[in-house]
């Protein structure tokens, strides 16, 4: 009734064993960088009751450690599920979260054209809040092709021409803040999709490429 007033807060500090009843853990998330293969996938199969953090991590986990590309991700029983519940769950991500659902889906191989198209619907939603490399990692990911396990592509859409055109438009501002690597994979996808004026190539491009390019590397070259 008189406002704020300032408490003092005694702090005692006892080891658990010497309460009576265990506190509940303020964050009990699973964490599957811990877990085997097996058991990430033995825990996938509740993944109804999943929280965001940990169906994605989940997922993060299984695509890091099947680097070979061994296994078809897009029909396994408890892999699926999970895909559907982030598919839904697309519009409601940030943007760190977007981003980390493009490398699930390259890694995973999975071959949903209507999954990658939403995921590119809603990173240009959210354009204004992402970063110079993550600028590099739309074009590099969505430009890549499907593979199957010959080796050949599986001729799925990942996004619209508007998609590489938006992205483009904005280049410019980024290009200062990309590695080499990135500079050199931008100019790829906008040679082989002919996007972007040539005022860009002449000023941009071709400017930063000339300033490095005596420090390439000779895969650069």
């Amino acid at each position: 009734m008189n406002g704020p007033k300032n408490l003092k807060i005694r702090e005692v500090t006892r080891p658990l064993y010497s309460l009576r009843y265990q506190p509940v853990p303020v964050k009990d998330f699973l964490n599957f960088k811990k877990m085997t293969s097996n058991e990430i996938l033995l825990n996938m199969e509740n993944s109804e009751n999943f929280t965001k953090t940990e169906m994605m991590g989940a997922l993060m986990e299984i695509a890091r450690r099947d680097r070979k590309q061994e296994f078809n991700w897009n029909e396994h029983p408890w892999v699926e599920p999970c895909l559907v519940k982030l598919k839904a769950l697309q519009p409601n991500l940030s943007p760190k979260h977007l981003i980390q659902t493009q490398l699930i889906l390259e890694r995973l191989r999975i071959t949903d054209s209507e999954f990658w198209k939403l995921n590119s619907l809603h990173v240009i939603r959210l354009l204004h809040t992402f970063k110079a490399r993550d600028m590099a990692q739309f074009l590099d990911l969505f430009d890549r092709d499907v593979m199957d396990f010959d080796g050949e592509s599986v001729g799925v859409v990942k996004a619209e021409d508007i998609f590489f055109e938006r992205i483009v438009g904005i280049l410019p501002m980024y290009l200062k803040q990309m590695s080499d690597e990135q500079i050199i994979r931008c100019l790829e996808v906008c040679v082989r999709r002919n996007i972007g004026s040539q005022r860009m190539f002449d000023h941009y491009f071709l400017l930063m490429i000339e300033k490095h390019v005596l420090n390439y590397p000779l895969s650069l070259y």
